[in-house]
């Protein structure tokens, strides 16, 4: 924000100061140069204008450039510019009906301005006079163009007329030509197409490529093996039986992690806040600890958080690690190494914050 220049003009009942770069000051806090030139004047007990043309805004009165600038800072930045909640220069200021709202674009924070401050009532009919204005202005081009056509038209020679008739008649001849064209071409493909099909399969040629293939097949089948292929043959039914014995563990393990999930799912509930959903997670995870589940099964279980709780996995989380089901070293291990790019998004809060412990 650049600093306030003011020049302070006149004598008497002409005394006026004109604030120099109220525009510019306006443009760096996203604000409108007619609400900080009224603050000015509700600020100073007196009166003020903004010119739009001119880009001007007069305070009446002489008032010292220091006295404008301290008030600037001190009164309108933190009631119209910062966010309560944060502090940052972030709000967006919408006007709904009988009220002036900010929307924080840093902490998401939404709250509404103190409606007993007078620039409050300005901002608002400030923002409908633009509203009618605006709607005005579309009013009368709409018209204009309107009018404008309907004298084209008026205007046009008959000659004229029957000249464009014309060339509309050639452009749509030209149009359905070229479809029909197209549309030919297509369906003498698709009967080349066809005729080859049914030429392919016959039976005696199918039944031909068949007993070709197969010949094909076992002779390069021969050709290529060789004494370390039959040696794997030989080990195969051993590695089958052991991936076997795996794919029932990760099934186990799937079964295990949608019990917990479900569990999880049912206590919570309807509930969507983070101070709800933290106590309830709190008590499921110290209920956990009695039955002692394999790590694998609880991350697990986190990967497949649905839509609605993966964005509370910081707090299921966190409650599994106050009560010791899973261990900090076990936390980071999971983190550096899962695939569920959600899971692992989600929980970065916490990972980060067991990192600064």
């Amino acid at each position: 924000m650049p600093r306030l220049e003011a020049k302070q003009e006149g004598r008497g009942n002409g005394a006026k100061t004109r604030i120099v770069n109220c525009a510019d000051i306006a443009s760096s806090l996203h604000r409108k140069p007619s609400v900080l030139c009224k603050f000015f004047g509700i600020d100073r007990g007196c009166q003020s204008t903004w010119t739009e043309k001119e880009e001007a805004c007069i305070v009446t009165g002489h008032h010292e450039q220091k006295v404008l600038q301290d008030r600037l800072i001190e009164g309108f930045v933190p009631k119209f510019v910062l966010c309560p909640n944060c502090g940052l220069p972030e709000t967006a200021m919408k006007i709904r009906k009988d009220s002036v709202k900010y929307e924080c674009a840093s902490c998401g924070w939404s709250g509404q301005a103190d409606p007993t401050h007078k620039l409050v009532k300005f901002i608002i009919n400030d923002d409908e006079k633009d509203k009618k204005s605006s709607s005005g202005g579309k009013k009368e081009k709409k018209e204009r163009k309107k009018a404008s056509e309907e004298g084209a038209e008026g205007e046009e020679a008959p000659d004229e007329k029957k000249e464009k008739k014309e060339k509309k008649e050639k452009k749509e001849k030209k149009e359905s030509k070229e479809k029909k064209s197209k549309k030919d071409k297509k369906s003498k493909k698709e009967e080349s197409d066809e005729e080859e099909w049914f030429t392919d399969i016959s039976e005696a040629a199918v039944e031909s490529r068949r007993i070709a293939e197969m010949e094909q097949m076992s002779a390069g089948a021969k050709a290529m093996l060789t004494t370390d292929e039959l040696k794997a043959e030989e080990k195969a039914p051993e590695a089958k039986e052991e991936s076997s014995d795996a794919d029932s563990a990760d099934g186990e393990t799937g079964g295990e992690a949608d019990s917990l999930l479900q569990s999880l799912v049912a206590k919570i509930g309807d509930l969507k806040k983070s101070k709800e959903i933290l106590p309830v997670a709190d008590a499921w995870a110290d209920a956990l600890a009695g039955a002692s589940p394999a790590t694998s099964v609880i991350f697990a279980m986190l990967e497949q958080l649905p839509e609605n709780l993966m964005k509370h996995s910081t707090i299921v989380l966190k409650a599994l690690y106050d009560h010791e089901v899973v261990s900090e070293t076990e936390i980071f291990e999971w983190h550096s190494t899962s695939t569920c790019s959600e899971a692992v998004s989600g929980t970065d809060k916490f990972i980060a914050f067991l990192k600064e412990e």
